[in-house]
């Protein structure tokens, strides 16, 4: 790929502690903007790269959960498979913006010029308690096309741990069947889908069941399904919320709420 010499670039980093958990763990905000040559973001004619992501500062296991949320977070930048030693954000985001020129430089003339690119990422820190953190994870990107894309993941750690937390974490065996059945009351009140209408009106099968991609709040578990998931995309992101009292009996002891 040619180097890239149309590069105008703009970082700020606001450091300001903006949150607690327990007395362990603060972080910070960072934002990163970039722009492909000089431009007001919100024009029609601006392509460019926004960042802001909250980075603990403190913590017993800040390094581990820095480490996962920069990963994802550059992972998310751009998806380019042959990046190698620009697997960093400043490298990836080059990539994105080596591949908007040679567009614009392969549609200049034609009936169809390429149309600004845009990224816009957003990723902070939703909820801490002693058992977990909770984080978000917005994306929002044009690449030309009919619509904008975008998604919304939820990352949720262990804060003595520093890991993960999946499902099997925080639920008892054999939950699967219940917590399926929660969603699918939830989804029908949501959308006005009475018990007997086939799911299929407005998704793609005729069940809906968990995924991975859940917050854990103070009064619930929220599950959120990114556009294409499980609908079209004209229904959006669907996210479905589980009040505590309704899961308490098959969540483990740690997880439930009083």
């Amino acid at each position: 790929m040619k180097k890239l010499n149309l590069f105008y670039v703009i970082i700020i980093l606001i450091p300001i502690f903006s949150g607690y958990a327990d007395d362990d763990y603060k972080y910070k905000n960072n934002k990163i903007e970039k722009y492909y040559t000089p431009c007001e973001k919100d024009s029609n004619d601006c392509t460019y790269v926004l960042l802001k992501y909250d980075e603990f500062v403190e913590g017993g296991k800040k390094e581990a959960i820095n480490n996962y949320i920069l990963s994802y977070l550059i992972d998310s930048i751009y998806s380019y498979s042959d990046a190698g030693t620009n697997k960093n954000i400043d490298g990836m985001i080059n990539l994105f913006f080596s591949d908007y020129r040679d567009i614009l430089n392969e549609t200049a003339g034609t009936d169809y010029p390429a149309m600004p690119w845009a990224l816009d990422i957003n990723g902070e820190v939703l909820d801490m308690s002693d058992f977990c953190i909770s984080y978000v994870i917005h994306n929002y990107n044009f690449t030309g096309g009919a619509h904008p894309n975008g998604y919304t993941r939820y990352l949720n750690f262990n804060p003595s741990s520093g890991k993960i937390l999946d499902l099997d974490d925080i639920f008892k065996g054999g939950y699967e069947k219940k917590l399926n059945k929660l969603l699918e009351q939830k989804f029908r009140k949501e959308f006005d889908l009475s018990p007997e209408a086939p799911l299929t009106e407005m998704l793609f099968e005729n069940k809906i069941e968990h995924n991975n991609n859940f917050a854990i709040s103070d009064n619930s578990i929220i599950f959120l399904y990114n556009r294409y998931e499980i609908a079209p995309y004209v229904f959006g992101e669907i996210t479905l919320e589980v009040p505590y009292e309704e899961i308490n009996n098959i969540l483990k002891e740690p997880f439930k709420k009083q």
